[in-house]
């Protein structure tokens, strides 16, 4: 592919999402203030969880968190007697 059109790929990609994004304010100014607010709180939650993130993934899960609030039966692993 030669720059040239390249170059005019880049360009109406750009175009393709500047104009989606225009559409979706245009939208979003039509709804009323409170649904709005619902908007905003919604990207906000959407942003906080895949893009501030970086990797889009959740954070990893940190052990030992219950380490001492649980506690097993002493006899745990003992055969049950009880007849189902």
């Amino acid at each position: 592919m030669p720059v040239r059109d390249t170059g005019i790929y880049l360009f109406l990609s750009f175009i393709r999402k500047n104009m989606s994004q225009a559409k979706l304010i245009k939208k979003i100014k039509m709804i009323p203030p409170a649904y709005q607010r619902e908007v905003e709180s919604f990207l906000d939650f959407i942003l906080e969880k895949k893009v501030y993130s970086g990797s889009g993934r959740s954070a990893a899960r940190k052990l030992g968190l219950l380490k001492g609030k649980m506690q097993m039966s002493p006899d745990f692993d003992e055969p049950s007697t009880a007849i189902w």
